[in-house]
C-alpha cells in the first residue's frame, strides 16, 4: 500500500501514522489510537484493537472515496460499455446462428432438389427410351403397312395376270370353237 500516492498506513508496534490526502490532512496521531489489551497473551498473538475517532473515520472514508471513486466510475463506464458490446455480440451471434439454421434448411432443400433432379433425369431417360421404342414401332408399322400394300398390289397384279391369262386362254378356245363351228357349217 505504500506505493499509492494517497495511502494511509498504520503500523501497530511503533504507533506510526502516515496520511496524505486532501480530506485527511488534519488527522493526527492522537486521532488514531491503538488499544492493546492489558493481557500479554493477546500481544503475543499480534492482535490489537484500533479505535478511531468518528470524525477522523469520516475524513478517511471521504479521502478514500475521493481517491477511488473516479476510478470506480471509469470502471463502471467501461463495464457498461463492455456489457453493451457483449449484448451486440450476443445478438450478432444469434443472427448468425439463425442464418446457419436457414442454411441448414437450404441444405435440406438442396438435398431434396438433388433427389428430384435424379428422379427427373431417370424419367427423362425413360421417356427418351419410350420415345425411341415408339419411333421404332411406328417405323416398323409403316414398313409392315408398306409391305402389306406391296403384297396386295402384287396379289392384285397376279390376279390380273391370271385373269388376263384366263381371258387369253378362253379367247383362244372360243376362237377355235368358233372356227371349228364355221367349218362345220
Amino acid at each position: 500500500m505504500s506505493d499509492l500516492k494517497d495511502d494511509v498506513k498504520v503500523e501497530h508496534p511503533q504507533d506510526t501514522l502516515e496520511v496524505s490526502s486532501d480530506h485527511t490532512d488534519n488527522v493526527t496521531k492522537e486521532d488514531v489510537k491503538t488499544d492493546s489489551k492489558a493481557d500479554n497473551s493477546t500481544e503475543d498473538q499480534g492482535s490489537s484493537e484500533l479505535v478511531i475517532n468518528p470524525e477522523t473515520l469520516e475524513k478517511l472514508t471521504l479521502g478514500f472515496l475521493s481517491h477511488c471513486l473516479p476510478d470506480l466510475q471509469r470502471a463502471k463506464g467501461s463495464l457498461t460499455e463492455i456489457l453493451n458490446s457483449q449484448n451486440i455480440l450476443h445478438e450478432t451471434a444469434q443472427n448468425e446462428n439463425s442464418k446457419f439454421k436457414i442454411n441448414e434448411d437450404v441444405e435440406q432443400t438442396m438435398a431434396k432438389v438433388k433427389l428430384y433432379h435424379a428422379k427427373l433425369l431417370y424419367l427423362k431417360r425413360e421417356m427418351n427410351n419410350l420415345g425411341e421404342k415408339s419411333f421404332k414401332l411406328k417405323k416398323r408399322g409403316i414398313k409392315l403397312q408398306q409391305q402389306k400394300i406391296k403384297e396386295e398390289l402384287q396379289k392384285q397384279e397376279q390376279e390380273e395376270k391370271e385373269k388376263m391369262r384366263e381371258e387369253m386362254l378362253t379367247a383362244k378356245i372360243a376362237k377355235k370353237r368358233s372356227s371349228s363351228q364355221s367349218e362345220k357349217s
